[in-house]
This record gives C-alpha cells, sequence and structure tokens, in this order.
C-alpha cells in the first residue's frame, strides 16, 4: 500500500528542533555498523578476509570487532535491506520508462534473502513498499510510481534515512536522480550529517548534475557514509551503474564493534585497515565517522 509522506511537516518538526540554519541532530552510540568495500589497484574486489584481517579505529583508538559478515555468506543474517529511492519529479518524465526498468532489473539481481523497500519522491517521499523480499510486490509498486512536480532530493534522502534507521540489521540506500534539487527545505550540509551519524550507505546514480554545488553535495552524501556515486547519462549506463552497485553490495563486508575508549570525544573519527603488508595494497572504503551524544 502507498504511503505519502508529507516533507514539509517533516521537515518543519527537525527544524523545531534547533536554530532553522543550525538544526541540532544527536544519535545514540550503540552497536556501531561499518560496511567496507575492500579492493585490489585494479578495482577487484578482495573477498577470502575476516574479522583478523581488518583494524578498526576510531580516533586512533583500536576497537574490537564483535560480528563480521562476510561476501560468501548467503543466510538470513547476513541479508541486507535495500531501500531504493526513485526520482519521479518533472525532470524524469523523458527517460521515466527506462529507469524504471534499470531499477526492476537491479531488484531482479539482489539475493532473495534481501528484503526491497522503493520510495518514489518529487516534491514528496511516497513509499511505494515497505521492505519486502516479495520480488512481484516490489514489480508491482514501481510501475505505480507517477512523475511530476518538482524535486526535493535532499530532503528525500532524509526522510529515507530515517525509515532506513528505524529498520534492524544490515541497510543500504540506493538513490536514482535526475541530480538538480529544486525544492527542498534542508540544506545538503544537514543531510549529511544526518547520513554520516546513521552510518547507513547511499549509492547515489545520477542522469545529470547542472552546478558543481549540486556535484558536492552528492559526493559528500556517498563518501561519508561508505557508499559510491555513479553518472548514467543514457539507459545503457543506468544499467551499468546499477550492475554495480549490485556488485558493491554482493563483495562488501559488514564489521561492528561496541565502540569504546572515546568516551569525551564528539566526533569520532573511523579508521579501516587490512593488516598486513598485502593490506597495504589494498583500497578500502567504508564510512568516515559520526557524532556521539554525550
Amino acid at each position: 500500500m502507498k504511503s505519502v509522506i508529507l516533507l514539509s511537516c517533516f521537515c518543519a518538526a527537525i527544524l523545531l528542533a534547533g536554530d532553522e540554519r543550525h538544526p541540532d541532530f544527536h544519535v545514540n552510540v550503540n552497536m556501531v555498523q561499518v560496511r567496507v568495500a575492500v579492493t585490489h589497484a585494479n578495482g577487484q574486489y578482495v573477498r577470502n578476509l575476516d574479522a583478523r584481517d581488518f583494524r578498526v579505529t576510531e580516533n586512533g583508538v583500536e576497537q574490537k570487532i564483535r560480528t563480521i559478515s562476510v561476501p560468501a555468506q548467503t543466510d538470513a543474517a547476513a541479508a541486507t535491506n535495500v531501500f531504493i529511492l526513485f526520482d519521479t519529479s518533472n525532470p524524469m518524465y523523458q527517460g521515466f520508462v527506462y529507469a524504471e526498468d534499470a531499477i526492476a532489473d537491479f531488484i531482479r539481481r539482489l539475493p532473495p534473502n534481501d528484503p526491497v523497500a522503493i520510495y518514489g519522491f518529487s516534491r514528496n517521499v511516497t513509499r511505494l513498499t515497505p521492505p519486502t523480499r516479495d520480488r512481484f510486490a516490489d514489480m508491482v509498486a514501481l510501475r505505480h510510481a507517477v512523475s511530476g512536480d518538482e524535486t526535493a532530493l535532499y530532503d528525500a534522502i532524509l526522510v529515507t534515512l530515517r525509515e532506513a534507521a528505524s529498520v534492524t540489521g544490515n541497510r543500504v540506500i540506493v538513490v536514482f536522480s535526475n541530480g538538480p534539487d529544486t525544492s527542498s527545505v534542508l540544506a545538503p550540509v544537514h543531510v549529511c550529517s544526518v547520513a554520516e551519524d546513521e552510518g547507513i550507505p547511499i549509492y547515489v546514480i545520477s542522469t545529470h548534475v547542472r552546478s558543481r554545488y549540486a556535484q558536492e553535495a552528492l559526493q559528500s552524501f556517498t563518501s561519508s557514509t561508505g557508499g559510491k556515486i555513479y553518472y548514467a547519462r543514457d539507459w545503457q549506463d543506468e544499467k551499468a551503474a546499477f550492475q554495480a552497485v549490485g556488485d558493491d553490495l554482493r563483495n562488501s563486508y559488514v564489521l561492528a564493534y561496541y565502540p569504546s575508549g572515546n568516551a569525551d570525544s564528539v566526533y569520532r573519527k573511523i579508521e579501516v585497515e587490512v593488516r598486513g603488508e598485502n593490506g597495504r595494497k589494498y583500497h578500502v572504503r567504508a564510512r568516515t565517522g559520526y557524532r556521539s551524544e554525550r
């Protein structure tokens, strides 16, 4: 069942919590999850690591890894909740059908244990389907998306973050958008702060970015959370980008730990590295840190 989430009311509530220019966001620190992609110099994924191969630090203090999900795992515990945020605003009109096809193909290729939630957005966000393993329901919901209205990309990412944060387990957000934001209430820096603190990786597939400001905003969402941005100018690029996202999800590790040794630190910088001589040759991509509530 569709559920329309009114962005204006949602964002107004957030702004009331603090100054309109600098709203206060807080996150309760419990177990910290870090999704990690490890690649060779040629971009090939490294899949044969375990917890002993990783070193995780917060502000330089090494953390004890409590659990790890590795690429080879296929059980329900290692499943990833995939939240797809689909731009249905006016600028997407001409390529709307191609975009739906690319998203549908991406969903079909996901592991059957991965629940998928689909959201459409323009000025407001519509929950087309909650997290479900029913691929038929996903396809039906996707085909019921309707294009039109202005683009509130940053607000929509924030709403999806809040929805994803309410779900336990591994979570990622995949954003498919035309790029330019025309009607968001919140600035990118505020949304990026929440994204970084929640630690949910954000992948962005953008069909068009008209300004350096917009490009930097999308880059901040992805780099701070351990996700990645892809630019797709036509339907072939869109399919290739979604395939690349799927490959990244299937080949990533998820580390979890209880933070220690930084009780007096508001911002906690996370660094992940692979131990040993070979680790120096690898490229590691992960979230960059978060703010704790004192």
